[in-house]
Order: structure tokens, then sequence, then C-alpha cells
């Protein structure tokens, strides 16, 4: 079953050491052996999150521990593979390659030819340091704008204004036009390459913009400060290729799909629509039923392509194998789900005439993917702890580690919190006398505990509000303390209760102890049939290639 590859698309211990001597690529250079599989310092540098260590011990022992992981997901596809799991993984990977294959087309066609060059960064440099004031009249059509742009010609623009009132922009036509102040890089792309190409006061011919036809003036322009170049080159090359890459994808596509010489059948297609049902479904959120036709309905062709034809039956057929249905209930909907069958299909036919399904890259993230899934189905078939777990082995692990289930000493308390020193004050003396904590509380605090009549708690101390929890845990039940300064005033706070430390009963955290001894019996299961693996399945590391992990930047920034 294809699957949709257009947003994809539009977006996408010691070794030899000649294995990684100088003339093999930082990213390529052997980290780990096992068997046949490799670890490359590429590929552990994604998973890995590089920090500052105290010692290069723990700066080992912490990367290790990724490794391990790594090495733990060969050792199991190895496993695996051997346990003929490899032939079932591959069935539902059937699709894969060309996915990949895709992916690669992307790159190939788009990313490597969406180049930066140092002249395009220093031109869109000096056009960020120029802010323009501009105008604009929108028509629905280019005759109206050409006759727009000649009325302006042949008056100098003194009617810019009066004819803006024609504009189809409902935001600038009452404002003759104008679009005030703007930047490079702050406005729509369409706008902003002709914008910067006008010499003050000229006007532009009428180009067309997905809003319309438009015709614009700059009529006052001014120098904007900004930063350096070399603060700004990131920005602008990433900005410049993100731009490049999207025109030049949709270009492509653009080109394959007029290639592809599609021809729809409109009356095939609103016969389809028409046999949809146009009720609304119950779950707003489910897609509507797809359409039940006769034999010979199914027989009609809706678009015809180089790829050959597609019947009304084909593309009920497509939309019963996704996982999610897609709406065919209009004309529109219908002609979207098959354009977007057929461009994932002309993308797969174009990778394939590039032969991208045997790309190196392709191949080596296929195999990689296949490892991950064998691997995850080893696991799910040999490390897999006790379905049920008595209670008796239960009741004896919590009485074994019955310290990880106590509950600390909590309080609770009331306090008020006033601004001022002396108010707090006369509150002391007031609640001394037997006035009601809490509803002076009410009444006075500027504490979020006032509309709980003051309450805090009952928490344990490292819960307690910081500015009370050293006063709140020195004090006795009942006991009023005198006003003390906080970040947000003075504070007078009574401690109401102490519940006693203790501990959460058996049947309180009954789901919890079996959760992690299942845990702790899986954890076990694996490390034994790691240990297992590791004498039949040779596995070596390079440690030089390991420290070298997460320092490329340092190195780069030392050059």
């Amino acid at each position: 079953m294809r699957k949709y590859f257009i947003i994809g698309f539009l977006i996408l211990t010691t070794m030899l050491t000649a294995i990684i001597g100088c003339g093999v690529k930082r990213e390529n250079k052997l980290l780990a052996k096992i068997s046949d599989r490799t670890i490359t310092l590429g590929e552990f540098e994604q998973r890995y999150r590089h920090k500052v260590y105290p010692s290069e011990e723990e700066e080992k022992e912490d990367k290790m521990k990724t490794l391990n992981t790594m090495i733990e997901e060969k050792l199991f596809a190895i496993a695996g593979e051997k346990d003929g799991l490899r032939e079932e993984v591959e069935k539902t990977l059937e699709d894969y390659p060309d996915r990949l294959a895709v992916n690669q087309l992307y790159e190939e066609m788009v990313v490597k030819k969406a180049q930066v060059s140092l002249i395009e960064l220093k031109k869109t440099y000096r056009k960020m340091g120029r802010e323009l004031h501009g105008r604009h009249i929108v028509l629905k059509t280019k005759e109206e704008a050409d006759s727009i742009y000649r009325e302006l010609r042949k008056n100098d623009a003194k009617n810019f204004a009066d004819l803006a009132r024609l504009s189809i922009d409902t935001k600038t036509k009452d404002k003759a036009g104008d679009l005030g102040w703007f930047v490079w890089g702050r406005m729509d792309p369409e706008h902003q390459e002709i914008a910067y190409k006008l010499k003050l006061g000229q006007i532009s011919k009428p180009f067309e913009t997905r809003f319309g036809w438009d015709v614009l003036q700059i009529v006052d322009e001014r120098t904007k400060k900004i930063r350096t170049f070399e603060e700004e080159k990131q920005t602008i090359e990433s900005t410049l290729k993100r731009q490049k890459m999207t025109k030049t994808a949709t270009d492509f596509l653009d080109k394959i799909k007029s290639r592809a010489k599609i021809h729809y059948d409109t009356t095939a297609i609103r016969m389809l629509a028409g046999k949809s049902t146009q009720d609304k479904p119950a779950n707003p959120f489910e897609p509507p039923p797809l359409p039940v036709l006769t034999e010979e309905e199914g027989k009609q062709v809706i678009v015809t392509s180089i790829l050959g034809t597609i019947t009304a039956a084909d593309l009920i057929a497509d939309a019963e194998k996704k996982f999610r249905k897609p709406p065919l209930n209009t004309e529109e909907t219908i002609i979207r789900f098959l354009e977007g069958e057929l461009t994932n299909k002309l993308l797969v036919r174009a990778a394939g005439r590039l032969h991208l399904q045997k790309h190196p890259e392709v191949i080596k993230n296929y195999n990689r993917t296949l490892d991950n899934r064998v691997a995850g189905e080893y696991r799910k078939k040999y490390i897999t702890p006790r379905e049920e777990i008595p209670e008796d082995e239960m009741k004896s692990y919590y009485e074994t580690n019955k310290e990880t289930y106590s509950i600390p000493e909590r309080r609770a308390a009331k306090v008020v919190v006033i601004k001022s020193k002396p108010e707090s004050e006369d509150i002391y003396r007031r609640i001394k006398r037997g006035g009601d904590i809490g509803k002076i509380a009410k009444e006075k605090s500027i504490h979020y505990s006032k509309n709980r009549e003051g309450k805090v708690g009952p928490l344990a101390q490292k819960k307690f509000p910081e500015e009370f929890r050293e006063k709140a845990f020195s004090m006795k039940k009942g006991e009023l303390s005198k006003p003390f300064k906080t970040k947000d005033g003075y504070c007078v706070i009574k401690l109401i209760d102490i519940e006693p430390p203790g501990y959460n009963d058996f049947e309180m955290v009954k789901n919890r102890i079996r959760s992690e001894m299942k845990n702790a019996e899986r954890d076990k299961i694996k490390s034994d049939l790691v240990e297992k693996l590791k004498k039949d399945i040779p596995v070596t590391i390079n440690e030089d290639v390991l420290l070298m992990a997460g320092k490329k930047e340092k190195e780069e920034e030392r050059k």
C-alpha cells in the first residue's frame, strides 16, 4: 500500500586504526562493531546529548549508557534475524523503500540545488538595511491592472489615491493604498522581490500574487540600523535556503504533474460524489462513510494519466486501505484525494528512474529501520515479565522496600500576609487576643491563600511554600508566630495541624508495587539476555572515538 509522501517531500573497545584513520569523515568514524553491524560517531551523536563533565571517567561512563542502548538494539536485531523475525517485519515495510527513495529524491532535487552563495547573502544583507514605504492597488484581473497602470503613468501617479478606491485590498483601499513602512524579510515574498527592485517614486508593472494583480509604488525610503553581516549571516542563509527549497520543490512537483498528462472525468467524479451520503456523521471527527457503488459504476474511469487509468472502484479500494478514511462526499475532496495519490506515485516513479531505491543512504536507512523493528519484535517475544505476580510476593516486596512507601510529616497552617509591618503587628495582637485568623486572612491578607481563609497545607516540608517553610516546621501545634518579613510583605502564621510521618498501606500501593516488580523482572530478563548474546556475538568498541562525541562544536570554535 502506497503512503502519502507529499508533505515529507515539500518540507523532508579498540578497532583497526585504518578504519578510523584521518581519511574517514568525522561522522563516519567507526565507534562500535557488533558482528556485521556498525555504529558510527554520527549515528551516536544523533542520540547522545552532550554535557560538561567533571572528569573524563564520568564522561566515558555517561556516554557508555547511550552506546550500550544502541549496542543492545543491534544485538537484539541480530538475534531476531536468527530467530526468523526479519521476514515478518519486512512484510510491514513493503512500501518503506519507496518512501525513503522519495526522501532521497527531495535531497537530490531540492536540498542540493537550493544552495546560497556569498553574493546572495551580501545582496540580501544590503536590502535589510533599506526600509521602504509603499502603496499599492490590487485588482482582480490583469486587464484591470494594466488599465490602472496606464492611468497612473499618464498622470505621474497623482491620481493614485483616487484609483486606490478600486482596489480589492479592503485594508488599504480607503488609505490611498498605503502599506506603511516595511523591511526585507518582513513582508510577503511576492511583493518583496518587486518592491526592492523599484527606485524611489517608481511604479511597478502589474504583477500577479495570490491576492490578485498588484501595482506597487515606493513613496519613501530610509536607512535601518541592523546587526553586522557576520551576526546576520546565519539567519539570512537559513531564510534564503528555506525559500529556495520551497520554490524548487513546488516547481519540481508542478513539472512532473504537467508531464503526467492528468485528466479528470468530471462526470464520473460527480457521480461518485453523488453516491456519498451527505448526512453529517454523528462524530464530527470521523469522515463520512465511503460511497457504495454498483459494478457498472465502479468501472467508470475517473482519471487518466501517464500512469494509466483509475476507476471509481480503484479509488474506493485505495481509500479503504488508509488508516484514516478520506472524505469522498464532494467533487473537491475527491479531486484532492486523487491528486495526492497520483503525486505520490509520480514521485515514486521519478525516484525509481533515478535508481534512488539503491542509493546508499536509502539502503542504510532501510536497514536501520528494519533492525529497529526486528529488535522490537525480539523484545516483545523474549523480554516479558510474568502476567500475574502472587500477592504474597508483592507483600514481601512491600516489607523489604517499606521505606520507599513512607509518608513524611505534613503540616498545615493559616497565614496572613500584609504589606506593612505596623499593620501586621496589629493583626498579631488581634489574633493573640482571640481573633479568628481565618476571617482576618480572608479580609486582609494579600496572599493567594486568602480565599481558603489563609490555609496552607497539609504539606510535607519540601513542598511547603518556601517563604513560610522554616517557620512552620519549627513551631508547635497551635502556636502563633510574631510578624516576620517575606518576599511579599510581613507574615503572621499559626500552625493548626501536624500529621505525623507514616507509611502508605499495602493496598494503596499495590498497583505501584506490581508495576515496579514487573519492571525489575523485565530489566533482569533483558540484562541476562544481553550478557548471553554478547558471549555469542562479538562486540568491539573504540573508546577514543567515544570521547570525541559532542566535541565537534568546540573544535570548530577554536578554529
